[in-house]
């Protein structure tokens, strides 16, 4: 919008203008890439390098007045860009707001990039939203900071849903690699020849070698999901099977990310993505040598019919640590709590205050309880198969007796949610329709069973704690009435959540707490939050697990229930049988140079 009163239709003067950018990634945004299977796939280094190619052609073009057009590829939609001006970008954006998706819709219409367009507006925007990766991966945050044109003292930063960053910030400075990259790139040594990479080592030799030790290490370590490896075990394997020192291995290494650069290159002036698995590994070797493990946890991990080698980062900091050269950050949520744990982890440094806020909602309006006899507790449905009929049949009375009220049923994990809805659909008998949130589900695909829920009359969505459905999206009134979470989402006693407990335990003395109890506390308070969006909605929360007592301090008007379908239908016909706290507090974290 702009300052000041205007007449209808009127421009307002550029001095005036204030606007927000609302950015979002190539694979969002690239006209170019929508169909191109391999494109989508691309890492935001591969789409960059591709799209700076394509651009600089197109450049060539627009220079040339379109001569050498046939001999080049290029992006027309950057060529058509080049003649458009950036005031009339601006003009669209002041005049209409648009989100991301309609500037994009827009801008397609036009035959223009809307990933450049945004870039051309981004230095007179007065606030640029992006998600965290544009922040807090080290090669697009200096491209971003480019970008806006301002100092790192200048600029003021506003993490939203910040209850996210903790495990974003981990999964962002982790590093891995799985033997299905390593069958990869032995097609691609087939493709462009088996080439001496040192004395007496070729590409071949050293591929094999790292997949021997890859999976010897698997049948040594790994128990059920992963198991932690010494840390140096990797390397010292290599280095025993190939006969050859530290520096022979590593100047074979930096010969492998050569080729692997060249591949890159070839395969970018084809128009193609610049993808190299060869260079993938050469460039996790040379990572893997520079990691510091006081902070870091190398696991060797199952994951689907492949095997992969992780160095899983057990400091958030690791990634965030930027925040702290910025004028002032602020940091909210809905489930923020226990602030200090938060600020603790991220590392935030200098004067930080912690605010909490109570919810603007009437209380009354939003009824929680948990029942005993029920878990999806670890260790108990291994030694126990009975435990998880006995919740498929107790979430079938919930199911049968809201038939008409939408509700969503939230589980731990995938795995969970199939195991309870086999049990669900056999040993409970429970036939009526369920709309599922599947693993691997594009965002398409997602909202469009999420809009099939909306429709209402009686739908049920299955979902997983912690996912998107779970994670801002709104259900207003009777979108969402009813609130069912099946488990406790408590992490897997895997080696890299020991170790996440032990770090933690280790730097500030409350491992379980920080590690575990925390994440699944907010968790649980993200999938209740779904129920009330506003001081209209109405709506119960039913948790089917014994170990919700743990939680009454996050929750404190969580109450225990006999027998929680009646409980919930009672308060669902309006009448309030205990008072809660309604939708949850809001918190902020705000930090100052």
């Amino acid at each position: 919008g702009w300052e000041g009163p205007q007449p209808p239709g009127a421009y307002p003067p550029q001095e005036t203008w204030i606007y927000a950018v609302p950015l979002q990634g190539r694979s969002n945004l690239c006209p170019m890439i929508e169909d191109d299977p391999e494109a989508l796939t691309g890492t935001p280094e591969e789409l960059s390098k591709l799209c700076s190619h394509l651009k600089k052609n197109a450049l060539r073009i627009s220079e040339s007045g379109g001569g050498s057009a046939g001999k080049h590829l290029f992006c027309p939609y950057f060529l058509k860009l080049l003649s458009f001006k950036r005031r009339d970008v601006q003009e669209y954006f002041i005049l209409n707001h648009p989100t991301a998706e309609e500037f994009s819709g827009h801008m397609r219409g036009e035959g223009i990039c809307p990933y450049e367009a945004l870039k051309m507006i981004i230095p007179e925007a007065t606030v640029v939203v992006a998600p965290y990766i544009f922040f807090f991966a080290p090669y697009i945050r200096k491209r971003l900071l480019d970008w806006m044109g301002a100092a790192e003292d200048e600029i003021i930063v506003l993490v939203d849903e910040a209850h996210n960053l903790e495990d974003f910030a981990r999964d962002v400075a982790s590093i891995s690699i799985t033997t299905g990259t390593l069958h990869l790139a032995l097609k691609e040594m087939e493709r462009e020849g088996d080439m001496l990479i040192g004395e007496g080592l070729t590409i071949s030799t050293l591929l094999t070698a790292l997949r021997d030790a890859i999976l010897g290490l698997a049948e040594e370590y790994l128990e059920e999901e992963d198991g932690a490896i010494p840390p140096h075990a990797l390397i010292e394997m290599l280095m025993e099977q190939l006969r050859v020192a530290t520096p022979e291995l590593y100047r074979a290494i930096a010969e492998l990310e050569r080729i692997g650069e060249a591949i890159e290159e070839k395969r970018k002036k084809k128009g193609k993505l610049p993808r190299s698995y060869l260079g993938a590994i050469a460039r996790f070797l040379m990572l893997w040598g520079e990691i510091d493990f006081s902070t870091y946890v190398p696991v060797v991990e199952r994951r689907g019919s492949s095997v992969a080698i992780v160095a899983a980062c057990l400091d958030p900091s690791v990634t965030t640590t930027a925040l702290n050269r910025y004028h002032s950050t602020v940091h909210f949520s809905g489930t923020l709590r226990p602030l200090r744990q938060y600020a603790d982890a991220i590392g935030l440094e200098g004067e930080v205050v912690l605010e909490d806020f109570p919810s603007p909602f009437p209380q009354e309006n939003l009824f929680i309880c948990y029942e005993k006899g029920v878990s999806t507790r670890y260790e108990l449905i291994r030694k126990d198969p009975e435990m998880l009929i006995a919740m498929a049949r107790r979430l079938r009375a919930h199911l049968e007796t809201f038939s008409g009220v939408n509700k969503i049923v939230f589980f731990p994990s995938f795995n969970i949610m199939n195991e309870i809805l086999e049990r669900l659909r056999n040993a409970a008998g429970y036939g009526g329709e369920i709309i599922r949130e599947e693993r691997g589900m594009t965002q398409r695909e997602l909202m469009e069973a999420v809009e099939t829920f909306r429709e209402g009359g009686g739908k049920t969505l299955f979902s997983v704690m912690g996912g998107r459905v779970s994670e801002g999206m709104d259900f207003p009134a009777r979108d969402l009435e009813l609130v069912i979470i099946c488990g406790i989402p408590y992490p897997k006693p895997t080696a890299r959540n020991k170790a996440q407990i032990s770090y933690y335990e280790r730097r500030f003395g409350r491992g379980w707490d920080y590690a575990v109890h925390t994440p699944a506390a907010r968790k649980i308070l993200q999938a209740i939050g779904r129920l009330i969006r506003s001081e209209h909605d109405r709506g119960a929360a039913v948790i089917l697990d014994e170990r919700a007592s743990a939680f009454r301090e996050e929750i404190p008007s969580l109450t225990l229930c006999e027998d929680s379908v009646e409980a919930a239908k009672t308060f669902l016909s309006g009448k309030n049988v205990t008072p809660s706290e309604g939708g949850g507090t809001g918190s902020i974290i705000s930090q100052r140079d």
